[in-house]
């Protein structure tokens, strides 16, 4: 299974709630296969950027 996590907070990876997030996903992972991808959509080159010309 896919997790896909959609960051919209400024700080990126240093913010509270991306890390509460992270130990979730650990916990997960520990006790089956997940692929894990985090986008953060405040970055200007990434897919929702362009798609909504942000």
């Amino acid at each position: 299974m896919e997790i896909i996590i959609f960051n919209g907070n400024s700080k990126k990876n240093h913010c509270d709630t991306i890390k509460i997030t992270n130990a979730f996903v650990e916990g997960l992972k520990s006790n089956t296969q997940y692929e894990v991808k985090t986008m953060n959509v405040n970055e200007k080159n990434n897919f929702l950027s362009r798609l909504f010309h942000m």
